[in-house]
C-alpha cells in the first residue's frame, strides 16, 4: 500500500517484512546439474522437489532463514552424493526456492535472487501443481505441459514421437523416491514462449510418467534450456 500524503502508511503494513533483499551467488553446472554455492557448499538448484533437505538445519538465501529437513521420501544427502558424484551439502526444492525471483546465468556463472527482479525477454506463464512448476512446450507437432525441473540432467517426452528424432545414446539418471534408472535419449528441437532449444529427451519409468500423467504432464523439461542463456524464474 502506498503512503498517503503525509507519508504515513497504513499500519497492516507492519505485518510485511521489512525489506527488499538481493543475493548473487556462484551457480556452477556440473554432470548435468546445476549447484547454488552457499558459504563454500554446493547444493543442488532442483525446481522438481516439493522438497528440500540438507546436513544443515537451517540457510539463509537473501534475506530469508528457511529451515530444512535431512531427507526426503528416504533420500538423504549421503545418497545424494552417490548418485550425482559430487560432495553436495544438500538439495534446494521448490519450498525454498519459490519464495523469491530467481535469474540463472550459467553462462558467466552466476545466480540472482530477488523478492523483485524485472525480467527482459520472451515470458512464459507457469502453472503450480503442489508447488511444482509447469510450462507449455512446443515439441514435434504438439504443444504439451511439462514439469520445469533443473534438477533433471534430461529432458523427457512421453509420446511415441520422439522416436522420430536422432538417438544421442543412452543416459542414466534418478529422482527421488525412485532411484536411478537409464534412459535412450534422442535429440529433440523444443520451444518455449517461442524460444527454440535442442535438448535431449528420454521415456521417463512407468510410475513417474502416470504420476505426471494425473497432472495433464507430460514430460519433464530439464537443465539443458539453462546452458545458452540467463533463464528468469519466478514462482511467485
Amino acid at each position: 500500500q502506498a503512503p498517503d500524503e503525509t507519508g504515513t502508511t497504513d499500519e497492516k503494513l507492519s505485518t510485511r517484512e521489512p525489506a527488499m533483499s538481493h543475493a548473487t551467488y556462484s551457480l556452477r553446472y556440473k554432470n548435468g546439474h546445476p549447484y547454488l554455492e552457499l558459504d563454500g557448499e554446493l547444493w543442488l538448484f532442483d525446481t522438481g522437489s516439493p522438497a528440500s533437505f540438507g546436513e544443515r538445519e537451517e540457510l539463509v538465501i537473501g534475506a530469508h532463514a528457511v529451515r530444512v529437513q535431512p531427507s526426503y521420501l528416504g533420500l538423504g544427502v549421503a545418497a545424494l552424493r552417490e548418485s550425482l558424484g559430487e560432495p553436495v551439502s544438500g538439495l534446494l526444492g521448490s519450498d525454498v526456492l519459490q519464495r523469491m525471483d530467481w535469474l540463472l546465468d550459467l553462462p558467466n556463472e552466476t545466480a540472482h535472487a530477488s523478492d523483485s527482479l524485472k525480467f527482459e525477454g520472451q515470458t512464459a506463464t507457469i502453472d503450480d501443481f503442489m508447488g511444482l512448476p509447469i510450462v507449455r512446450v512446443d515439441v514435434g507437432d504438439q504443444v504439451v505441459r511439462m514439469l520445469f525441473d533443473t534438477g533433471a540432467q534430461l529432458s523427457y517426452w512421453e509420446d511415441p514421437g520422439i522416436e522420430r528424432y536422432r538417438v544421442s545414446g543412452t543416459t542414466e539418471d534418478f529422482f527421488p523416491g525412485l532411484g536411478t534408472f537409464t534412459t535412450q535419449a534422442h535429440h529433440v528441437p523444443v520451444r518455449v514462449a517461442d524460444v527454440q532449444f535442442m535438448v535431449r529427451c528420454g521415456r521417463l519409468p512407468r510410475l513417474l510418467a502416470v504420476t505426471l500423467s494425473f497432472a495433464g504432464v507430460a514430460g519433464v523439461l530439464g537443465s539443458e534450456i539453462l546452458l545458452d542463456r540467463p533463464i528468469g524464474w519466478s514462482a511467485r
